[in-house]
């Protein structure tokens, strides 16, 4: 029986800059999915990435490792910008 874990972590960096006449706020949002498979799953792995992709998010697999258990853990990580006028 095949088991695995999906994660998601969201942190949030923020800072402001000025442009022109006009301020602005710019708000960095990082998101970060982690997939935990009792093995190596490169069709859950596929299934996760094409839900990403068919919901719009722009993602990158930013670090693959095997545990001491032999489990296998991928990261992917989302970044959204939001800017508000004030």
């Amino acid at each position: 029986m095949y088991t695995h874990l999906l994660s998601i972590k969201k942190s949030a960096i923020e800072f402001k800059s000025i442009a022109a006449d006009n301020k602005s706020a710019v708000r960095i949002i990082t998101y970060q999915i982690t997939l935990v498979t009792e093995s190596k799953e490169p069709t859950i792995e596929e299934q996760l990435e094409s839900a990403l992709y068919q919901s719009g998010f722009n993602y990158q697999m930013i670090t693959e490792y095997v545990n001491d258990d032999n489990s296998v853990t991928r990261v992917y990580e989302i970044k959204q910008e939001e800017i508000k006028y004030e």
